[in-house]
């Protein structure tokens, strides 16, 4: 398969003092499956819910602070 340099990337930004490489979250893509798709069908009008939007983004927020070790930045990678 090709690759696409991700992890690559990550480690690399990860090497900074300031950033923390979380690795492979797939938080962020099962809140958009649940928000976003109905049996695989993306949901578009869900797209344009400012509220919905910000509802998934305070989840994500919340649960990347489980990673907090005092870096100011965090890398997230999915496939």
């Amino acid at each position: 398969l090709p690759r696409s340099g991700t992890s690559l990337t990550e480690q690399i930004l990860a090497s900074h003092s300031s950033v923390y490489g979380c690795g492979e979250i797939v938080y962020l893509e099962e809140l958009i499956k649940k928000y976003f798709y109905k049996e695989n069908v993306l949901i578009s009008e869900n797209l344009l819910k400012t509220d919905l939007i910000q509802q998934i983004r305070i989840k994500f927020y919340r649960h990347i602070k489980n990673f907090y070790n005092g870096e100011k930045f965090y890398v997230d990678w999915f496939n």
